[in-house]
């Protein structure tokens, strides 16, 4: 049986004390000669190595693999302690999420658009998610439209 890009994540991620992005992966199997083990000529071997994790947990029901994260994307091996020190990083780790829709932000782009002396902008949000004139699946807008007008004030003599 060849080596593979399987193979090549089993091995990175035995050695390695915490999860792993696919770079991450990637660049420690280069950094260990695991790449020349390969024999792969592609041009992108991180997005080879990348879909054949993720394939491998979705179709496989007793894939090594766990993701553990999703932004950034970080796998590591099934029933492998984390070391606690490294620990799991938070997906945007430092950032404090917000949880503003596009929707919610209308009412701030359209105050921000009438006061603002560069826009002077006289702003309506149009609410067309659904439609009664197609089939279902196809009448769906995904964001609601911000429309706008400026009056233009013409002196006639």
């Amino acid at each position: 049986m060849s080596f593979g890009f399987i193979d090549l994540a089993k091995e990175v991620l035995k050695a390695s004390e915490c999860p792993l992005s696919v770079e991450e992966m990637w660049e420690a199997g280069c950094n260990q000669g695991l790449d020349e083990k390969l024999g792969s000529s592609g041009k992108t071997p991180i997005r080879t190595l990348s879909a054949r994790i993720y394939v491998d947990i979705k179709n496989n029901m007793d894939s090594v693999f766990i993701q553990v994260s999703k932004r950034p994307a970080k796998f590591y091996l099934k029933g492998k302690d984390i070391n606690p020190e490294k620990g799991i990083p938070e997906s945007g780790a430092g950032r404090k999420k917000s949880k503003f829709t596009e929707r919610d932000l209308h009412i701030l782009l359209s105050s921000f658009v009438c006061t603002d002396e560069h826009f002077k902008c006289m702003t309506k949000t149009i609410y067309h998610e659904v439609s009664k004139r197609e089939k279902s699946g196809k009448n769906k807008w995904l964001h609601p439209d911000n429309e706008g007008f400026i009056f233009h004030l013409i002196h006639i003599r």
